[in-house]
């Protein structure tokens, strides 16, 4: 399989709010229903990355970070020599 079509299908899954508890993508157009009709071709829909699915995906360094209102993350990074200051209280 090649392309975008070996995944579309967990796209969907993971799109459709009665198959996840939690929806890790927002979709946009037709993902099928609860009574198992099929979703649309992938031409003719669209998907963005959910809030608790951005939550999965950010390192564990990341400690202060929020979505943005189109869906995009903003991370605040910890300065390097604030890390380091607490790295060698530890060792002390």
């Amino acid at each position: 399989p090649h392309g975008d079509q070996s995944i579309y299908m967990t796209l969907v899954h993971m799109a459709q709010d009665w198959a996840m508890r939690h929806r890790l993508i927002h979709g946009q157009g037709n993902f099928g229903s609860i009574a198992g009709l099929p979703p649309a071709a992938h031409r003719y829909t669209e998907a963005r990355l959910s809030a608790i699915g951005a939550e999965m995906l950010l390192p564990q360094t990341v400690s202060n970070y929020r979505v943005g209102r189109r869906g995009r993350i903003k991370i605040r990074r910890k300065k390097r020599s604030a890390d380091r200051r607490v790295n060698s209280q530890h060792l002390e």
